[in-house]
C-alpha cells in the first residue's frame, strides 16, 4: 500500500469503555443460543498482545459476567503469529488458545534456500509469495499442542490475499475439496479425545473474498467445499 494513514484510530480508553461494551453485547451473550464452555459464554480476543489492558479488560468482564446473572466469560486468545505459543498467551489469563498456521510452513519448515528464493522472487519480480495449498496445509496442525483441551484449532480452506496486498501477499494455489477433506479429517482427529464441549474448531473463515479463504459457493467448486465440511462433521 502506497497510503497507510490512520483512517480512524481505535483506542481502548479503559474500564468506563470495558464497562459500556460489556453491557452493548449483555442481551447477546445471555441468549440462549450463545457458545459456552463450561456455562460460560465464549469470547474470541484477536491480538492478545496487542494492549497492555487486556488483562484488565478480562478481569472486568469477568466481574461484570457475575453480576449480571452469568457464571463468567470464556475467553479465547487468537494465535495466528509464530513468536508466540499457546503457554504465553494462556499466561495472560485466558481461558484457552485458537490457534491459526497460517503460515507455520513458512516460518518453521522451510529450507534456506526456498527462503531465499522465495524473497527473490517477490523482489525481483513484484509478486507475492505461492506455495502450494497442499504443501502448505500438513503444517496447519500440530497434534501434540492442538489435542490439549484448552487449545482450539483452526480450519484453513485456502489463502490469497494478493489483491489488496500485493506482492506483500501470500497465495496458496491449487486448493481443492480433496485436499480440503484432508484437512478437515486431520483436524477433527486431534480433537477427537477431547471432552465433548472442548471439541471446538474455528473456521478461517467463512466468506473472506478478499482474503481467499471462504467456504462460500463459487463457479469452480460449487458447494464442494460446504458438502465436504458437512460429510465430515455428521460422519
Amino acid at each position: 500500500l502506497k497510503n497507510r494513514n490512520i483512517l480512524i484510530e481505535q483506542k481502548y480508553p479503559g474500564v468506563a469503555d470495558f464497562t459500556e461494551h460489556f453491557m452493548r453485547v449483555l442481551p447477546a451473550l445471555k441468549d440462549k443460543r450463545y457458545i459456552e464452555v463450561d456455562g460460560k459464554p465464549l469470547f474470541m480476543i484477536y491480538k492478545p498482545f496487542a494492549d497492555e489492558k487486556i488483562p484488565l479488560f478480562m478481569e472486568t468482564w469477568r466481574k461484570l459476567a457475575l453480576d449480571n446473572g452469568l457464571k463468567g466469560i470464556h475467553f479465547v486468545g487468537h494465535c495466528n503469529d509464530h513468536k508466540y505459543s499457546p503457554e504465553q498467551i494462556l499466561s495472560l489469563g485466558f481461558d484457552s488458545v485458537n490457534t491459526v498456521r497460517l503460515d507455520n510452513y513458512l516460518a518453521n519448515y522451510r529450507s534456506l534456500t526456498t527462503k531465499i528464493l522465495g524473497r527473490l522472487n517477490k523482489i525481483l519480480r513484484g509478486v507475492p509469495l505461492a506455495y502450494p495449498y497442499k504443501l502448505m496445509s500438513k503444517y496447519f496442525i500440530e497434534p501434540s499442542i492442538d489435542s490439549d483441551s484448552n487449545v482450539y484449532p483452526s480450519i484453513i480452506p485456502g489463502w490469497d490475499h494478493s489483491a489488496r496486498s500485493g506482492r506483500e501477499g501470500l497465495v496458496m494455489t491449487d486448493a481443492t475439496p480433496d485436499l480440503f477433506d484432508k484437512h478437515v479429517k486431520d483436524v477433527l482427529q486431534v480433537i477427537g479425545k477431547k471432552e465433548e464441549q472442548k471439541k471446538i474448531i474455528f473456521i478461517k473463515s467463512w466468506n473472506e473474498w478478499a482474503e481467499g479463504n471462504y467456504m462460500e459457493p463459487d463457479l469452480k467448486w460449487g458447494k464442494a467445499f460446504l458438502e465436504v465440511l458437512k460429510k465430515n462433521i455428521i460422519a
